[in-house]
């Protein structure tokens, strides 16, 4: 079993190799895309909850946060560029409390905060297959 962290330390957590977290990364920067993707087009007035674009990309959203828990905590802490935290209450905030979800908030998240996590899981993904 492998116990290594990113320092080469031992670890009590799953195994950090990046053979083992980098799908979980992937897996991200795919639903990242997706959310993205599904907005665009879309004016800001017409992206409302009910709407395709709205519930395709929430759904991308919550996927990418799933990914996100599945990223051992050695690995989140050595890649402190990515709001781990945020995601993860993103995705709860979704699923537990959907009805008080601000709609410009949503667009900001899937047009601004979004596209900004898509390059940070970009490098990471570059910087870690090069190896």
């Amino acid at each position: 079993m492998c116990a290594r962290t990113l320092s080469g330390k031992r670890s009590m957590y799953r195994c950090t190799e990046p053979e083992e977290w980098l799908p979980h990364i992937r897996r991200m920067l795919d639903a990242a895309e997706k959310a993205s993707e599904y907005a665009q087009g879309v004016q800001e007035s017409e992206f409302l909850p009910g709407a395709l674009e709205y519930d395709a990309s929430l759904m991308q959203l919550v996927v990418l946060a799933e990914a996100a828990n599945r990223v051992p905590p050695p690995v989140r802490e050595a890649l402190s560029a990515i709001v781990w935290h945020k995601i993860r209450g993103l995705r709860n905030r979704i699923a537990h409390d959907y009805e008080s979800l601000e709609e410009d908030s949503v667009w900001n998240t899937v047009n601004v905060l979004v596209p900004e996590l898509i390059t940070t899981l970009r490098e990471v993904l570059a910087r870690h297959t090069e190896e």
